[in-house]
This record gives C-alpha cells, structure tokens and sequence, in this order.
C-alpha cells in the first residue's frame, strides 16, 4: 500500500519597507559658475541631486560612489547670478526612496577672472584690431594691449604695454608701425580688482612701404637731367598685384635695359623692389601712404603714365633709327 507524504513549509520573511531619511543637507563652496551639495543618510544609499533653474528642475547629477551615508554632488558649468532650485533623493539596498525638501541658490556675480575678449581682427591701415568687450560683465574695469614683433605676449608684461582702453571700447589703431612687418598682439580684459582674463591673441602683416612721389630737385641733375622735372617712385611687395601698376614696371624695366644696351636715351634705375620714372612729376604724396592707397594713386593715373611712357617709347624708336639710318 502506498502512502502519500505530504510536508508543509512556513517562512517568516522580515522585508525593509521603510524610505531612508536624509540630514544635513549643506551647500559648499559656492562660486559664480557652481557649487557643493553635501548629505547624510541614516543608512547606506545610493542617490543624488535634481536640480534647475525652475521648480521641475530638468537636470540630475547622480552620486557616483556606491552605497554610503556620506554624500557630496558638485554642480558646476553654472550661469551667474542665478537661482537654482534643488532637491536630494536617497535610495537604500532594499529600494526604498526618499526625497529632500527643496533648496534654491544663487550662485555669485564675480568670476574668479574676468571673460576675455572674443572675435579679435586685424586690418591694414596701419593696423585696426577689432573685438567684441564682454562689457555686460559689470565688474570689467578696462581692456590692455601688448604687441611684440617676435611672439605674443602670454601675461601682462609693461614692457610691452601698448595701451589700455576702456571696456565699451572695441577698437584701436596702431598708428606706430612699419612696412612689411608681423606684429602680434594680446588682448587682456581686467576687472575692478585687477584681475586679468586669459589672453586673447591676433597677428598682422603690415604691406610694403607706400608709393612716394617727390619733386626732383632744381638744376640739370639726376638720371634724366631734365631740370626741373621730378621722379616718381614705385614700391611693389607680394601684396601689391594691381596688375596696372605691374605692367608698368614690367615695361619700364625691360626699356632700361633696352637702351642701356644702346646707349641711348638713359632712364634712372632704382633699388631692387622699385623703378624710377624721369617722365612725369605729379605732386608729392604726403607721408604714410598705404598700400591699398597706392594701387588707388596708381590706378587713377595709369592712363596719364601710360601716355607719356608711350611718348618716351616713340622717342626711343626715332632716336634709334636715325643711328640705323646714319650707319
């Protein structure tokens, strides 16, 4: 005969209901752009800190560490002069959550440097720099320029100081340059405590000398020998390619050379990068010229040059077969 053995089991499970409570809530080390939020828990938990700038909050930053009743967030990357709300969740081993009260903050207004300027440009004449102030910064005092002509300058340093402007200003001439010529510039903004920002830096090249146009002297001298009459001369660089002006130096070049091989008619040569033009004197340019004036000057008397360097040209050839004729 069979006999069914029938067993019965009873367990007497203790399970953790009970939320973990949360204490001493503090907020560290606040700054314009963040700050510490430190908690304790009455058991080992994992957690972390809701937070934004309105009362839904929109951002969590957990904390990293594993179960534990010490606890500390950082929020960082923050906007100054704003108020943060915040509130504190705990979570124990068994799941249970709980939740802090709300906190809000504001964080401060003063960086621990000033912004520094941004969008810095250089242009030619003699050189402009151009920037964007951060001049909403209410505590910026003013805005410092260094220029070298070796390297930028990577902390203040006087013996490089160009000029100080004020922090609404957002741009400035350096009158004091010369021709072909990199100059590097920094830019510094300085707050009311006068503390500088992280340098902000631009280089320039400056163009070739200017063209110059002086009256020749009285008397029979100079290459010519045509008395009262002037000489022109013209500087050209790689960035002078007004294609006018080349031409002309092209052909006077290639006249001198011409008739020095016949001792002919003689026009003056000049130093390597220039020529000089005995035929017309228009009046002096004034000091400082630039390049892009110069291709403006040259451009407007192209067709004046032109003609009287055609007229030379002519003479040239008459000159020229009346020896052929004569031999």
């Amino acid at each position: 005969m069979t006999q069914a053995l029938s067993v019965g089991a009873w367990f007497d499970l203790d399970v953790d209901t009970t939320p973990p409570t949360i204490l001493n809530v503090q907020i560290l080390g606040k700054t314009a752009t963040g700050f510490a939020v430190d908690w304790n828990t009455d058991e080992a938990t994992t957690g972390g800190v809701n937070y934004g700038t309105t009362h839904s909050y929109g951002t969590y930053v957990p904390d990293e560490g594993s179960a534990a009743t010490d606890h500390r967030v950082v929020l960082d990357g923050l906007a100054r002069k704003t108020t943060y709300y915040f509130r504190v969740t705990a979570t124990d081993v068994a799941g249970n959550t709980a939740q802090s009260d709300e906190f809000s903050v504001t964080t401060e207004s003063r960086l621990p440097r000033p912004p520094k300027v941004t969008g810095v440009s250089a242009t030619e004449g003699s050189v402009i720099l151009s920037w964007q102030s951060p001049s909403d910064y209410e505590h910026l005092a003013k805005i410092v320029i260094y220029r070298r002509a070796d390297t930028y300058t990577q902390i203040p340093d006087p013996e490089y100081q160009m000029t100080e402007v004020s922090a609404t200003t957002t741009t400035w001439k350096d009158a004091d340059t010369q021709p072909s010529t990199t100059y590097y510039y920094t830019l510094f903004s300085v707050d009311d405590e006068s503390k500088y920002s992280d340098p902000e830096f631009v280089s320039f090249i400056t163009s070739g000398p200017p063209v110059s146009a002086p009256r020749g002297g009285g008397g029979g001298g100079g290459s010519s020998g045509g008395g009262g009459r002037g000489t022109t001369t013209y500087y050209y660089s790689r960035t002078n390619t007004d294609p006018l002006t080349l031409l002309r130096i092209a052909l006077l070049q290639w006249l001198q050379a011409f008739i020095a091989q016949r001792q002919g008619i003689q026009v003056g040569g000049g130093a390597t990068g220039s020529f000089t033009n005995t035929v017309s004197s228009p009046a002096p340019l004034s000091g400082g010229t630039t390049n892009a004036e110069a291709a403006r000057i040259a451009q407007e008397t192209v067709r004046a040059r032109l003609q009287a360097f055609f007229r030379v040209l002519t003479q040239v050839i008459q000159v020229l077969s009346t020896r052929s004729g004569a031999n």
